[in-house]
């Protein structure tokens, strides 16, 4: 079998965009016959890799929610609040602003070096 692997091309992570990727990850596992086709890789750090679910639409979900740490951190919200506030926009925008605060102080940080 013969196997290209592509290095790294991003700098920061593509999902949380806040840690330098050092990985490359599929998509759709290659034990699934997810190929090496660039559409199927994405360039991740290590943390969120570990983290990181497998299908297109899980890992837009991934991306869309910050990567790893606030994907958790989504998953705990919607679980405390789901009962009390059905409502599913509400944990959502709750979520949306915890995560752009962070981008934002961590975009004012690296401006610094």
């Amino acid at each position: 079998m013969n196997v290209k692997w592509r290095k790294v091309k991003s700098k920061w992570c593509k999902a949380c965009k806040m840690k330098p990727a050092s990985e490359v990850h599929h998509i759709i596992a290659r034990c699934a016959e997810g190929g090496n086709e660039e559409e199927n890789l994405i360039d991740l750090c290590r943390e969120c890799h570990l983290k990181s679910p497998n299908g297109h639409e899980n890992m837009n979900n991934f991306i869309t929610w910050g990567g790893s740490e606030y994907f958790t951190l989504y998953g705990i919200i919607k679980t405390l609040f789901v009962t009390e506030y059905p409502d599913k926009n509400i944990y959502k925008k709750i979520f949306k602003i915890i995560r752009d605060e962070r981008r934002l102080c961590y975009t004012n940080t690296k401006k610094n070096f």
